[in-house]
């Protein structure tokens, strides 16, 4: 099942946590995280702080990479060059799909590929990643945006292709 759940722009760290702390359980497999918002070693950081097992987290970080050109290497953590580098995300995802038992994605955020991408190319990137996640992961997939995101022309497009929308705002 893939949702889309909207988070107050004023409450979104704490709703992120909140989101993976509702999909988080203590049997899980793995996570997979997909940043263009935060980087890696402060996600990371700020699960540990809230209690997660962050051997259980793997993070796509599409931001470390445009500010330093050669990041620390972590087991974890598969770096894109930006934001806007849609093949690498998605091919660094199928390794991981691949590669671990994932029994959720988190994908953060759906605001973010609106303001780096043509609309157009959002919306494929984002089709191109739901349809690998059904056809490569036995698992579930969360699609955060902000709420004052929600009215967007891109937002109401992707909408159409979770199974279920959740307004946390």
């Amino acid at each position: 099942m893939n949702f889309l759940v909207f988070i107050r722009n004023q409450d979104y760290v704490s709703s992120v946590i909140s989101v993976i702390k509702n999909v988080y359980n203590d049997d899980q497999k793995k996570i997979l995280y997909i940043s263009l918002v935060r980087p890696y070693k402060s996600l990371i950081g700020s699960f540990s702080e809230q209690g997660l097992d962050t051997n259980k987290v793997i993070v796509i970080d599409g931001i470390t990479k445009r500010i330093m050109a050669n990041p620390q290497e972590f087991s974890n953590c598969r770096y894109a060059s930006s934001p806007t580098a849609h093949d690498e995300i998605i091919s660094s995802m199928k390794d991981i799909l691949k590669s671990f038992d994932v029994d959720n994605i988190i994908f953060d955020s759906l605001s973010q590929v609106s303001i780096y991408s043509y609309e157009a190319d959002a919306i494929k990137f984002i089709h191109e990643l739901l349809s690998t996640i059904s056809v490569l992961g036995n698992c579930e997939a969360t699609f955060l945006c902000m709420k004052s995101d929600r009215d967007s022309s891109f937002i109401s497009n992707v909408s159409g292709y979770v199974d279920r929308i959740i307004d946390l705002a």
